[in-house]
């Protein structure tokens, strides 16, 4: 968003079966399944090839019905068991990688007029916030 592009990140299931039927033509999706195997998700996927909407899936490294039907396909961390691991915590890590790393990407794109826009935008949003610490205060704001 702070680039000028909206992003819509839903954690229900049932808004995101809603809202894989209100996608339009020029958008895509980014799926995240550590399995690739989840039903609901194999599902959306089918809608976006139907009313070919392209899409990326974010899953585990092998071969797996949701990578294999995507548009382009990473790879996040595969080492933790399906039922026998005490968080996420590998795979949290490596998908918040590469979510960074695609927006780090996406950006370098049209880099000076991105940095631009989330200027533009920071400058309005975040006026008010300020720290003690002189690191982490803008240069141009300091006296």
């Amino acid at each position: 968003m702070k680039i000028g592009k909206n992003v819509y990140i839903t954690n229900n299931l049932n808004y995101q079966r809603y809202e894989v039927n209100c996608i339009p033509k020029g958008d895509c999706v980014i799926f995240i399944s550590y399995s690739g195997e989840t039903k609901t998700l194999i599902n959306m996927a089918k809608t976006c090839q139907k009313k070919n909407i392209p899409f990326l899936s974010l899953t585990s490294f092998g071969e797996n019905t949701l990578s294999q039907m995507s548009d382009a396909k990473l790879y996040i961390s595969t080492r933790e068991n399906l039922s026998h691991n005490i968080a996420n915590f590998n795979s949290n890590l490596s998908i918040y990688f590469l979510l960074d790393l695609l927006y780090a990407s996406y950006f370098s794109l049209d880099y000076e007029n991105n940095f631009n826009k989330k200027l533009q935008l920071t400058s309005k949003s975040e006026s008010t916030r300020h720290s003690s610490n002189p690191i982490l205060m803008d240069e141009s704001k300091q006296c």
